[in-house]
């Protein structure tokens, strides 16, 4: 939790194998 200000949400690369993001949320929390 941030003490001040705001933090923008990281954007997600797309997989490579796959170009997707849903794929790559995925492998990020298996990881």
């Amino acid at each position: 939790m941030p003490r001040r200000g705001n933090i923008s949400k990281r954007d997600v690369n797309p997989d490579a194998k796959y170009n997707s993001k849903l794929v790559s949320k995925f492998i990020n929390s298996l990881m």
